[in-house]
């Protein structure tokens, strides 16, 4: 009887132990824009499968909050949250360690990683995603995904809108930050998101080395920004990329961005007309380093393609739910 009743227990304990698994949110951290393990830059992917109801629009102030707190839990420049909406469509938000952003090129394509990789998804489909950006879709090279296989983003164009002259205040306060004189600042532009600053070659290589930041409390005094890029040209013929950029989002709770995406879709048009090419390679000059393409069609002027590859550095399951 005591044998039959210790048995009982442990089949509950069992029970008990798989519904919390299966209640629980499987989350991985996701290595993007390289196939390097601990290099790129690294998001945290969550599946919300408690969430029946659609993730975008959607106004829930309690888990919103949520989000948040785990955000800040992970500490990384982006943490995604997922929910299926359909075959191969899901709703996606990102969210920073302090605030929710409108795009996020690394946390979508670690999404689109995350979702092939675990089968949430078909990998033999496009991945659609419905963000506060509008739509968003993820392809895999060769029509079906890979681990270590490139992916394509479809997202929106976000060309400057604006170049800041010596006139603006931000220029003098961006030079200011960066420790340059205005003639060393070639081209200051923005749109609505985002700042970014051409400077030559030899200036980058002597004041912006992976170790190097800026004077982040003059950046104080800069309205209206998400991300300040920094970039300059290849160095010559022997390098294999076109430009290289560093990342600073101090207003977004991230010192500095390892690799952002989604300012390539700003970077990727302005280089391209300078350059007179259509397709780019991109490095990211941060410690951990990263690469990415970047393609423009003529004839879609709205839309800029972000080619990347991700690698999973860990796996497994978010225990404290909303």
């Amino acid at each position: 009887m005591a044998q039959m009743i210790c048995t009982r227990r442990i089949q509950r304990a069992l029970c008990t132990s798989s519904a919390q698994v299966v209640a629980t949110t499987p989350m991985s951290i996701v290595d993007a824009f390289t196939h390097v393990p601990f290099q790129g830059n690294p998001a945290a992917v969550a599946l919300l499968r408690h969430v029946e109801h659609d993730f975008w629009p959607l106004t829930d102030p309690a888990l919103d909050s949520w989000m948040q707190r785990v955000a800040a839990e992970m500490n990384l420049s982006e943490t995604a949250f997922l929910t299926k909406q359909g075959n191969s469509k899901f709703g996606l938000r990102w969210w920073t360690p302090t605030e929710e952003v409108d795009l996020c090129g690394h946390a979508t394509l670690a999404s689109s990683h995350f979702l092939w990789e675990a089968g949430h998804a078909d990998p033999a489909l496009p991945i659609h995603f419905e963000t506060r950006s509008g739509a968003l879709i993820a392809t895999a090279q060769g029509g079906k995904y890979r681990p270590g296989g490139w992916i394509r983003l479809d997202f929106p164009s976000e060309e400057q809108s604006q170049v800041l002259t010596q006139s603006d205040p931000e220029f003098e306060i961006i030079g200011r930050s960066l420790g340059l004189p205005p003639a060393q600042l070639l081209h200051v532009g923005r749109n609505r998101m985002d700042i970014f600053v051409e400077i030559a070659r030899d200036v980058f290589d002597a004041h912006f080395q992976p170790t190097q930041m800026p004077n982040f409390s003059a950046l104080d005094d800069v309205e209206n920004c998400r991300v300040l890029s920094i970039t300059a040209s290849a160095g010559g013929e022997a390098d294999d990329y076109d430009f290289i950029s560093r990342f600073f989002a101090p207003w977004c709770g991230v010192l500095e961005d390892p690799v952002c995406g989604s300012a390539h879709c700003l970077l990727g048009p302005y280089w391209s007309a300078k350059l007179g090419k259509s397709t780019l390679t991109a490095l990211a000059g941060s410690q951990r380093g990263g690469m990415l393409r970047v393609v423009i069609d003529g004839n879609d002027t709205k839309r800029v393609t972000l080619e990347g590859q991700a690698v999973t550095a860990l796996k497994g399951h978010l225990m404290a739910m909303p």
